[in-house]
């Protein structure tokens, strides 16, 4: 699965299992994975905002 932010392609999600990205699941490692994913495409997009100006 690849992910595409303002033209740029990446491949985050590929090296995870697709369980980590579904909320239903209580494990506290997909939980932080989650989150950790989030945070990685937020300072992304905030970095590609900040180059854009």
């Amino acid at each position: 699965m690849w992910v595409r932010i303002s033209g740029h392609f990446f491949a985050p999600v590929t090296s995870l299992p697709l369980s980590r990205l579904l909320p239903s699941s209580p494990d506290p490692a997909s939980i932080a994975g989650n989150i950790l994913v989030l945070l990685w495409l937020r300072a992304l997009g905030s970095s590609f905002l900040f180059y854009a100006k």
